[in-house]
């Protein structure tokens, strides 16, 4: 079931992500044409303008300076005076590509009723738009001019190749698009790598559930068991009858236990479990848990002392019922492990550093539990005893103590006590 629904988010993620990238890299790579193509516009802008000047500002212009701008630009220039073509040098190279180039530039000029050969009427200059065309892998851009001299007028076709610029581009859009695919290859990695570490929580609660409702199952089946056999010897031997009803008893209650704490665990895993939040006296909370389970200790033979510091410990925010209930918890848990003849101790301190805290503690001088195990007792159907031979315990009291105390903001752990056994604390911040 993860494995395909990993499967179904990977790709979800991945094509949403993917997309949003192609559509960034589509855009990155249309702003990069656009700047390329305003770079070619403004180069040949500047071309223009020099030629343009030196035209208009001095009468004679040199076959050497023709040759040099036209090399060192890739510039095709053509001069007329009075619609005469001026000769130069230069114009005898490549003179049909020249003609070829300079005839598309007045074709496109006469499209907008510009004509070289012809003066100006109504103005002392015509200045035509810029043109641009393609041509195998260059890229052209071409303008024309005419303005009125003392003597007529002149005429210039001025043309700028920019050679591979089509190939430049090819490279361009290659390089994006391998941008894109090795992006994508990231971006399914990534989302790999983002949706099992969110899963990672759901799998590991999955893992908990299967591992409750075994347990579960498993606590449920022996007292049925027990029912089941007892009724069956009820058939059987009537005179076996009460003694078969008073194990029925005993088991009917064990179930009942166990299902309210089941469901107790469930309201708080659902988040709809209601608790009073009022001011509680810490010191009033253990005096109370002394006070109930004084005579039980004594019962077992078994010492139970209080120890309050001499200041006042301050209240807390809870709910007390459930407050004791954890306390209760803690109390039965270091009964069952403590012997005769041992102490039990209800502890409570306030802690200074940073804000203040409640301590309370229930230190008992039992067998303990081993360093590597004192997190594991607050599993749910934890038991130290694998055979469960102890039929009175179902291993679900710590983890409810933990929920409750969780709840309440607090923190529970345990630890060893001096001299052995086990101590649990809980630690709760204080009312402001």
């Amino acid at each position: 079931m993860f494995k395909q629904l990993e499967k179904k988010l990977v790709w979800t993620y991945t094509l949403t992500t993917g997309v949003i990238l192609t559509l960034v890299v589509i855009l990155a790579l249309f702003v990069s044409f656009s700047n390329t193509q305003n770079n070619y516009k403004q180069t040949f802008h500047n071309n223009f303008s020099v030629v343009v000047s030196k035209l208009q500002l001095e009468n004679t212009i040199t076959n050497q300076w023709i040759a040099l701008q036209e090399d060192k630009n890739h510039l095709i220039i053509c001069m007329e005076e009075n619609g005469v073509k001026l000769k130069f040098l230069r114009a005898r190279e490549n003179q049909i590509l020249r003609e070829q180039q300079l005839e598309k530039l007045r074709a496109f000029a006469r499209k907008d009723e510009i004509d070289s050969s012809l003066p100006p009427v109504s103005v002392e200059e015509i200045r035509s738009d810029v043109y641009q065309w393609e041509e195998d892998s260059s890229l052209y851009f071409g303008q024309v001019l005419i303005f009125s001299t003392s003597n007529g007028y002149r005429s210039l076709l001025l043309i700028e190749e920019f050679p591979n610029a089509k190939t430049e581009k090819m490279r361009e859009v290659i390089l994006f698009l391998l941008i894109d695919f090795f992006g994508m290859i990231l971006l399914y990695w990534v989302s790999v790598w983002f949706v099992g570490q969110s899963l990672k929580p759901i799998k590991e609660n999955k893992k908990r559930q299967d591992e409750f409702v075994a347990a579960a199952s498993h606590e449920l089946r022996s007292p049925l068991a027990v029912i089941k056999a007892n009724l069956s010897l009820m058939k059987k031997e009537e005179e076996k009858q009460e003694n078969s009803i008073e194990q029925i008893g005993k088991e009917c209650n064990r179930m009942a236990l166990l299902i309210e704490d089941m469901l107790l665990l469930a309201s708080t895993d659902a988040g709809n479990w209601k608790m009073e939040n009022q001011s509680v006296e810490a010191d009033n909370l253990l005096i109370e848990t002394y006070e109930s389970y004084l005579p039980i200790c004594r019962e077992k033979k078994i010492t139970l002392q209080i120890d309050l510091q001499e200041e006042e410990i301050k209240q807390i925010k809870g709910d007390p019922i459930r407050l004791k209930q954890v306390l209760s918890i803690l109390m039965e848990n270091a009964m069952r492990f403590s012997k005769e003849g041992s102490t039990i101790v209800l502890r409570g301190r306030m802690l200074i550093g940073g804000k203040h805290k409640v301590l309370l503690e229930v230190e008992d001088h039992g067998i303990g539990i081993p360093a590597e195990k004192r997190e594991l007792v607050f599993e749910r159907f934890y038991q130290e005893d694998v055979s469960r031979n102890d039929k009175s315990h179902f291993g679900l009291g710590l983890s409810i103590a933990k929920q409750i105390v969780t709840l309440h903001r607090g923190t529970i752990a345990c630890k060893e006590t001096n001299g052995g056994g086990a101590t649990f604390s809980l630690c709760f911040l204080e009312i402001d």
